[in-house]
């Protein structure tokens, strides 16, 4: 069980963006977090929440043409895993069916990023 402890918390990005996955996955790392990803499909991503062990997750909203991480937000939720959504779009239905959760607005700003995903782990 102290085992468990030491190991460092992972992150599943999903962003299909590659220059902002690697943004985001720079971040992630800087605080101490093993990076899982990033995943760029709604079904990659759902896949790795069934295989992997993750503590929280960096959801873009809007993924792969006209999918987005809404599925894969109610499934972390339902395993009671914590996310925060990167989006450079204004999404009303997010605000509706995730009232809790934290929104960083793209471009990615490093210290906000930081500080959600600090806050996510602290949950």
């Amino acid at each position: 069980m102290a085992r468990e402890r030491e190991r460092p918390p992972r992150i599943l990005i999903v962003e299909d963006e590659g220059l902002v996955a690697l943004h985001e996955e720079d971040l992630v790392r800087s605080l101490g977090c093993e990076v899982v990803g990033p995943v760029g499909r709604i079904e990659d991503a759902l896949r790795v929440v069934e295989t992997a062990r993750i503590e929280g997750a960096v959801l873009d909203i809007h993924l792969d043409g006209n999918a987005t991480s809404y599925p894969l937000a109610a499934e972390l939720e339902n395993r009671g895993i914590p996310f925060i959504f990167v989006t450079g779009l204004d999404k009303a239905d997010m605000a509706k069916l995730f009232p809790a959760a934290e929104v960083i607005w793209k471009a990615v700003d490093p210290d906000a990023c930081r500080a959600a995903v600090k806050r996510l782990l602290a949950n």
